[in-house]
């Protein structure tokens, strides 16, 4: 026959590796969920930096027309960037010059954009090259490149 004073140290023993099996189970679970968050917050991050939203957009809405442009001048915008090693001259954004004509009136607009959505397209398109343009029906003079190198007007170049 066992004591009171017997059951009481096996008790106490029973309930704490009861408390510690839900402690880790519950911190488990909040790793668990901080690491989806961090993992979701990361591929948006990309997803936004990789991914043109507006060309989208633009492509799936009525009220933009297409039409063929041509490029007129592409220009690098440089500057110095300051890094560990040193200085060094670096391309920050591009200046694109292109023009289209929309019933029977040439527009002629200047596009100005970071390097991280249109350099492949920087690469890919050179002067008097033809390209494709968005432009709103309503209002000609608003117009959008289209920067996908893969769609089907610039594989038709290749």
């Amino acid at each position: 026959m066992t004591t009171k004073n017997q059951k009481q140290p096996k008790k106490y023993k029973e309930d704490k590796s009861k408390n510690i099996r839900i402690y880790l189970d519950y911190s488990d679970k909040k790793a668990i969920i901080r690491t989806t968050l961090i993992i979701l917050f990361f591929a948006t991050f990309y997803f936004l930096v990789k991914v043109d939203i507006k060309d989208f957009f633009i492509r799936h809405n009525r009220s933009w027309a297409i039409t063929i442009g041509e490029v007129q001048s592409i220009e690098d915008i440089t500057g110095i960037e300051h890094t560990l090693v040193g200085n060094r001259i670096t391309t920050f954004a591009y200046k694109i010059e292109y023009c289209y004509i929309v019933g029977g009136i040439r527009y002629k607009q200047m596009y100005v954009s970071g390097r991280t959505n249109v350099v492949d397209f920087v690469s890919f398109i050179r002067p008097f090259d033809k390209i494709e343009i968005y432009y709103k029906k309503k209002n000609p003079t608003e117009s959008y490149i289209n920067f996908d190198t893969n769609s089907d007007f610039y594989k038709k170049k290749i």
